[in-house]
């Protein structure tokens, strides 16, 4: 889980990302390539329509972006001595890449979700708000200093000398090892970027964070659970965690997604309940649905844990809304009529065996269960 400025400017790329892809820009971009240029001053006022501005071994050239020009993102590659300046101007993607390059400064008066530093040597980062800083990501940078002329925040000095010395421990690659600079409650922090089994970026900060409100989570989840049953759980609870534990990196389960803890629970159910131990195979599909309530089979699983602990009613209860969100799953079909057969509702059973039939006409539990439904009604219209 990431702290407040962090998830809002979270959410904000991935919406403004939704955004780009819904109207097709990156598809649609213009690459602009302005190259070889020397010792220039250009104002960028006649550009193309959804351009995408590729600055590529020029020297000692300053090039601006005046007010309200709209380009979809901007790399500046191979460059010395140059100066790229934003000037309230509208980055689609909020996305600048400076790459390879040497003694440069890149001033930014507008807003910016990434800026991406690879393998550059004395760059000058100038912000003129705090606010127009998102993220800037560096690997492999000599010398970089972020400053902000609102006077918000002190310049600061970063790069692969002033890393090292503030992470001793860490050995830094530098070809490859990325680290984060943000702000986060007010502070300035850089940090290591980490990468979870399912290649999801994250930083150690971060991580420490959400495992520790994952654990709290899933125990108040499992206390739910357990009180959403009303009953103790049984005693083989040890041994279907040290089964998951041994599937677990398999699994992904580093995966921060409610979707991906559902889909561990919903293995767990499974583990219990080819065990034998139904009950506590309930709790960990009643622990799914709490996470995620659209999977219909995990539905009708439970269903089949209720019919073996000869809970008839929250079995009929599940299979329902199993069918409420996949109408013709067959074993929740066939599951309803065993638990109508168990509440002694003979002919609304006899009707889901038939129904059972339907989509699966070669069922011989179906077909049997329903023959004896169909007797028991008989049998109990004639007493009554």
């Amino acid at each position: 889980k990431m702290s407040g400025d962090a998830v809002e400017k979270a959410a904000a790329l991935k919406r403004a990302k939704a955004d780009i892809e819904k109207n097709g820009l990156k598809s649609n971009a213009v690459q602009h390539v302005i190259q070889d240029r020397k010792g220039e001053e250009q104002t960028l006022s006649d550009l193309p329509d959804l351009a995408a501005v590729h600055f590529k071994n020029c020297k000692n050239c300053t090039f601006t972006f005046p007010a309200d020009t709209k380009v979809v993102k901007v790399l500046v590659e191979g460059c010395t001595g140059c100066c790229v300046r934003l000037e309230r101007c509208l980055v689609l993607t909020a996305t600048l890449e400076v790459w390879r390059c040497e003694d440069c400064e890149v001033v930014v008066d507008c807003e910016l979700g990434t800026v991406q530093v690879d393998l550059c040597s004395v760059l000058r980062l100038t912000f003129a708000k705090r606010e127009n800083m998102g993220s800037v990501v560096q690997a492999g940078v000599h010398k970089m200093t972020l400053s902000f002329l609102d006077g918000a925040h002190p310049p600061v000095e970063t790069g692969l000398e002033e890393l090292r010395a503030a992470h001793p421990d860490d050995t830094i690659n530098e070809g490859s090892d990325q680290y984060i600079s943000r702000f986060i409650a007010g502070a300035l922090l850089t940090e290591r970027i980490v990468r979870l089994t399912n290649d999801y970026p994250t930083t150690l900060r971060e991580k420490q964070v959400f495992d520790s409100d994952a654990a709290k989570k899933a125990e108040a989840v499992e206390k739910l659970a357990r009180e959403m049953l009303g009953s103790n759980l049984t005693e083989g609870k040890d041994a279907v965690l040290g089964a998951l534990a041994a599937a677990a990196p398999a699994q992904g389960v580093d995966d921060i997604s409610d979707e991906a803890r559902a889909n561990f629970k919903k293995a767990a159910g499974t583990v219990a309940f080819k065990a034998g131990d139904f009950q506590q195979a309930a709790v960990h599909y009643t622990e799914a649905i709490l996470l995620v309530d659209k999977d219909h089979t995990v539905f009708s699983n439970r269903a089949a844990c209720f019919l073996k602990l000869g809970q008839a009613d929250k079995a009929l209860k599940d299979c329902d809304a199993c069918l409420a969100l996949s109408p013709k799953f067959v074993k929740a079909v066939f599951r309803r009529g065993v638990a109508l057969l168990g509440l002694e509702r003979f002919e609304e059973a006899a009707k889901a065996f038939a129904a059972t039939l339907d989509l699966d006409p070669k069922n011989a539990e179906a077909k049997a269960s329903m023959q004896m439904a169909a007797q028991k009604a008989a049998k109990a219209r004639q007493q009554s």
